[in-house]
């Protein structure tokens, strides 16, 4: 099945922000259970994502999540603990830009980086293998890193 894109109504956004303080709020009751919450689903980051970037999220099967008006395919990542992330792609995993957002859930804010895929192969998995994001494309296993510390931490 080909990918069809649909792009985010306001209506849709409201519903997303909505949803969004329902695991907010969900996720704050686990973690004093269990000492860990519940991860952002991607229903909500991806939606979001595309509303503020007017992206146009992509349904179906394939490796990206949307695709920008320029006609770049967009992978989207989110980490709901804004001073740390464990981002996977998969092994076939094919976009241009990589969209992180990364969520301030005490202030409820969102902070957007725009990431060429390019600013990604650098990346080096594993050090003793010297193992890098790029050349890893072809192996049956994910590429596993994070986003933060790897590219993020040099730009604030």
């Amino acid at each position: 099945m080909e990918k069809e894109f649909k792009p985010i109504s306001k209506d849709e956004v409201l519903k997303v922000l909505e949803a969004y303080f329902s695991w907010k709020e969900a996720s704050e009751k686990v973690k004093k259970l269990n000492g860990r919450g519940i991860n952002l689903h991607e229903s909500i980051s991806e939606r979001l994502v595309c509303y503020l970037s007017n992206f146009a999220l992509a349904i179906g099967e394939g490796s990206y999540d949307a695709k920008s008006s320029e006609g770049d395919f967009i992978q989207i990542k989110a980490t709901s603990n804004f001073e740390d992330d464990l981002s996977s792609f998969g092994p076939r995993s094919k976009f241009d830009f990589l969209h992180f957002a990364r969520f301030d859930i005490n202030k409820d804010e969102v902070w957007l980086y725009d990431i060429p895929k390019k600013e990604l192969d650098n990346i080096i998995l594993n050090k003793k293998k010297m193992k890098h994001f790029s050349n890893n494309r072809s192996k049956e296993e994910d590429r596993i890193f994070q986003l933060l510390r790897s590219l993020l931490r040099n730009t604030n």
